[in-house]
């Protein structure tokens, strides 16, 4: 959801006071780009409550690309939930039901459209195409009979295609499941 959908990374620096960086590729650099520790990057988040989540920008290109995905056929959005230790649950619990809200109000979704696990694998099989920004999944994803579409983002090997997300995503597709 995040980093596909939705704006992420600019959420949080504005969190931090920090929008001078939003034009940076910093998301999975947060730490070391606000010398925080882990804990200290996502304690905003966490103290501003599942507002922070349902209050995403979502990316310009989100209708297209759901239009897409629906035209294919069924559709599920499956996405990670926060989950620090330091937090005892209140960032699990914030995160999901801030996420759900967002997917609500700016897609239309039922609950029952969303699951919520960084096992992103679980829900693989032959048929099933997952689209992430993170090629962690992958091969697990692909092990399961599934097949893994990486949304281009700054920090991986599609980021030259970020001017044009979507159509990386149909040529990955084309390639990958030849339609």
């Amino acid at each position: 959801m995040d980093g596909v959908l939705c704006n992420l990374s600019k959420a949080l620096l504005a969190a931090h006071n920090r929008l001078d960086l939003s034009d940076k590729p910093v998301m999975y650099d947060l730490c070391a780009v606000l010398n925080l520790e882990i804990h200290d990057v996502w304690a905003p988040v966490v103290d501003m409550g599942w507002e922070f989540w349902e209050g995403l920008e979502p990316f310009p290109w989100v209708f297209e690309l759901i239009d897409w995905v629906r035209g294919l056929g069924d559709m599920f959005i499956i996405s990670s939930p926060l989950s620090l230790p330091k937090f005892k649950g209140r960032d699990l619990a914030y995160c999901v039901r801030g996420k759900q809200q967002w997917l609500r109000n700016i897609l239309g979704m039922s609950y029952d459209s969303v699951i919520f696990t960084k096992h992103k694998w679980v829900v693989s099989k032959p048929g099933a195409i997952l689209i992430d920004d993170l090629p962690d999944y992958e091969e697990d994803f692909v092990a399961c009979g599934g097949v893994q579409l990486i949304f281009p983002d700054y920090h991986n090997c599609f980021s030259r295609f970020l001017y044009d997300p979507v159509a990386c995503v149909k040529q990955q597709y084309a390639e990958k499941v030849g339609k």
